[in-house]
């Protein structure tokens, strides 16, 4: 016990005392500009992908981006027992990017897309499923807009 609090409080000291800052930290400053966004797809993943995009809307920068946005969701059975009921569910979330850079000199256009996929383990409790289902799927569509945002801010 007396050596796991002592690990405990090496670990603080030194990650306080290193300067670690997370990854993102430095995100807030942003060197591009949505001027126009539209996204069609799985309303789920719609809805959480705009609450986020707002704060991209509104900013001044020279890099500016007409944006169109498809995802898709999709649910299948990965594995099923003797009786053939359903063990494991694979979800994945899909984004599909179409952005045009608006630069004076070029008017590109680029498709990019985005996937990330998790098996996981079906519960009993239908309540319980579809609550881990709804977690799943917000970290999916989180991290699809990461890398959105991270691909428009190192691509101008």
């Amino acid at each position: 016990m007396l050596k796991k609090f002592i690990l405990l409080i090496f670990i603080s000291v030194g990650l306080t005392g290193c300067g670690y800052s997370p990854m993102n930290s430095n995100m807030n400053t942003t060197n591009f500009m949505i001027t126009k966004f539209e996204i069609k797809g799985d309303n789920q993943m719609n809805n959480l992908i705009e609450r986020k995009i707002e704060k991209y809307l509104n900013n001044d920068s020279k890099n500016k981006y007409i944006i169109k946005v498809t995802t898709n969701l999709n649910k299948s059975p990965v594995a099923k027992d003797s009786t053939g009921k359903t063990t494991h569910i694979k979800i994945v979330g899909f984004l599909e990017l179409n952005s045009k850079l608006e630069i004076q000199e070029d008017n590109e256009l680029k498709k990019i897309s985005f996937n990330e996929s998790l098996t996981i383990k079906k519960h009993e409790n239908n309540y319980e499923q579809r609550n881990y289902e709804n977690i799943i799927i917000k970290n999916l569509a989180d991290l699809l807009f990461d890398k959105l945002v991270f691909y428009l801010s190192k691509n101008p």
